[in-house]
């Protein structure tokens, strides 16, 4: 099927589902004062320069970029896209929204070196003189990556309160996206289950709602579908990479029967193939399911140059993604809040970047 045939697919779609359900509400835009009482129009992307951290040098032994989240705002800022201090802030998360999902005995076993790196598997130095580093600061280590899943996931919250409070039709977390994360044990580099957390918060104040979650980081969301497996306003849209971590095929768990809308793909899969998918069943989705929010989970490890993926979306195929999910939920005039999930090649903060950067100037988002 060509390129053009699936890009006239999507915008008669698009199209006729904006005729049929109009164009949502235009927002008047959020305007505040700095000191220097210029009014500046703050854009609902969510970063704090705690979402970052530092391994003493032993970041060459993990996929993760301590430098992705900053990459990325840097590329906007750059580009000219957003304004200088434009965006959002989160709060410190508080116990109680931890107690949401995560038990007692969870929380407290985080406090220890052991408890996090279960969850935050793969860093194994090689060389003796890393090793003895490793050994000798685990404390200071696992609070580092733990205090990063912290505010990483009240970015993700304040992006939900954004969306659902009415202040914005659409919201970013620069971080979070945490969906591997159980309610009672980290894995997948994922401690803290950010966006039940935040769904759950939603859920509270509007209990009549039906929530969305699409997942389309290339691994498939097995915590978030163990947390929802038994909540009926929960629904999840998920297209992963079968032959990858966490093997959902393998699983005994009955996890991943939750996930209503279950598209697993081969490993290798390209654009193509992968655009086409998205386009056509996500609308049927968001039809069947009437959501009044969007939870958008996009993981950008579904690039060709990922290691940990598996899968060979192009940079390309990665921004007209994004743009697919932004322009879908536009037309059916739900609230759509995202976080970033994985994405672990060396020029990520730039393909995520240059997303944005398409969303914000086509329009796609406002």
């Amino acid at each position: 099927m060509s390129w053009q045939f699936i890009w006239c697919w999507i915008w008669i779609s698009c199209f006729s589902l904006a005729s049929a359900f109009g164009e949502p509400p235009e927002k008047k835009p959020r305007l505040r004062k700095d000191a220097d009482e210029e009014a500046i129009v703050q854009v609902p992307l969510v970063y704090h320069p705690k979402y970052q951290f530092d391994l003493f040098g032993l970041e060459k032994y993990h996929p993760f970029s301590k430098k992705k989240y900053s990459d990325i705002l840097q590329h906007l800022l750059s580009k000219q896209v957003i304004p200088e201090n434009s965006w959002y802030t989160p709060e410190e998360l508080s116990p109680a929204d931890l107690a949401r999902i995560h038990p007692a005995s969870y929380i407290a076993a985080l406090d220890t070196p052991r408890g996090v790196f279960l969850g935050f598997e793969s860093l194994r130095p090689t060389r003796a003189a890393d090793r003895l580093q490793l050994s000798a600061r685990k404390k200071d280590l696992s609070d580092r990556i733990l205090s990063a899943e912290l505010w990483g996931s009240a970015g993700t919250l304040l992006a939900a309160d954004l969306v659902s409070s009415g202040s914005s039709q659409w919201a970013m977390n620069l971080a979070g996206g945490y969906h591997h994360a159980y309610a009672d044990h980290g894995s997948g580099f994922c401690l803290i289950a950010d966006a039940p957390i935040a769904i759950l918060r939603v859920l509270e104040k509007h209990p009549e709602y039906q929530v969305l979650i699409i997942d389309l980081d290339a691994h498939h969301g097995d915590g978030n579908a163990s947390i929802f497996a038994d909540e009926p306003r929960v629904h999840i849209f998920d297209v992963y990479n079968k032959d990858n971590f966490p093997f959902p095929a393998l699983s005994l768990s009955g996890a991943q029967h939750k996930v209503e809308f279950d598209y697993p793909v081969a490993a290798g899969t390209s654009d193509a193939h992968y655009l086409e998918l998205i386009a056509q069943e996500l609308p049927k989705a968001i039809e069947r399911v009437k959501p009044q929010i969007i939870y958008y989970n996009a993981g950008t490890d579904v690039y060709e140059k990922d290691p940990l993926g598996g899968l060979r979306i192009s940079q390309e195929g990665i921004i007209a993604r994004d743009e697919i999910v932004f322009q879908t939920a536009r037309h059916f005039n739900v609230p759509i809040f995202s976080a970033l999930s994985g994405g672990y090649a060396d020029d990520v903060s730039l393909v995520i970047g240059a997303s944005i950067e398409n969303l914000i100037v086509k329009k796609v988002v406002e």
